[in-house]
């Protein structure tokens, strides 16, 4: 994921860990060093916009495009067929309404929060509740000025499939169908290394993986602060990790911050401790 793209959960482990874009702690009694949920797009990341990729999106379309790519505020490419090799699959189009649709400017922090909360909601949605296992993140787009000042109040919600620290997997064709199924799934599920705290597929080196995800709060629950909420995921994931045959010991867990929890996300993902196999 980018800094920006999707909003930033914290992720903690008892073991060495490095700074994430989204935020870290070296231990579970350290703080986590959140980098924020929404900060402002840069400025040159819009200039990544091509003329050509200004159209109206659909969900159901396909695109090509790199992390630092996805930074820019309206599209950074144009649709290709989901038959070709793709990073991006658009699963959901909204409208922006009320006060968001009144802002002057498409780049505007004010339209982040409306964007963010339907796109976090429309995710598990397509995908089921088994998207929280998974590498499976969220980038979103607005229209260019010029859409905007013509009418247009789209944004659109993309998921992508983190590689390791700055880099998207290529999708499958049909994503909801294959996340439906046991190996597709597991093709698509979160592990993490603790040395340099990124998330990688399971099929590379890792030490921790994704098993098991919960609700933590209603969606009236005002934030907790770091602290609290990361003593509170902590302890949430270790009763659910408890639960699982063999009860694997809890490694690393993920926590939604601040801005992220303003938008509506409440998710927790607990990771166990998974060792690569020794060989030899």
């Amino acid at each position: 994921m980018t800094v920006r793209r999707p909003a930033a959960s914290a992720l903690a482990t008892s073991l060495l860990a490095a700074s994430l874009l989204t935020g870290v702690s070296a231990s579970t009694s350290a703080a986590a060093a959140p980098v924020g949920a929404a900060p402002a797009r840069p400025a040159a990341a819009a200039a990544l916009a091509p003329r050509a990729a200004a159209a109206v999106p659909k969900a159901g379309q396909c695109y090509r495009y790199s992390v630092r790519q996805a930074a820019a505020s309206s599209s950074p490419t144009a649709p290709v067929a989901c038959t070709a090799p793709h990073t991006a699959w658009t699963y959901y189009v909204g409208t922006f309404t009320g006060r968001a649709a009144r802002v002057t400017s498409p780049t505007s922090l004010t339209l982040d929060r409306p964007a963010m909360a339907a796109c976090y909601a429309k995710r598990a949605a397509v995908f089921g509740g088994a998207v929280h296992l998974t590498r499976l993140q969220f980038a979103w787009f607005l229209p260019t000025p010029a859409q905007w000042a013509r009418g247009a109040r789209f944004f659109r919600c993309d998921a992508v499939a983190e590689l390791g620290r700055a880099s998207y997997a290529l999708l499958p064709p049909r994503l909801p169908s294959v996340l439906a199924t046991p190996a597709g799934l597991e093709s698509l599920r979160a592990c993490a290394r603790a040395a340099t705290g990124v998330r990688v597929p399971c099929t590379l080196s890792h030490d921790a993986r994704a098993v098991s995800w919960l609700r933590l709060a209603s969606p009236t629950t005002p934030y907790p602060g770091p602290a609290a909420i990361e003593a509170l995921v902590r302890s949430r994931c270790t009763a659910a990790l408890a639960a699982l045959p063999g009860a694997p010991t809890l490694a690393w867990y993920t926590w939604p911050m601040a801005g992220s929890w303003s938008a509506g996300h409440r998710v927790v993902t607990c990771y166990a401790a998974d060792p690569p196999p020794v060989v030899g």
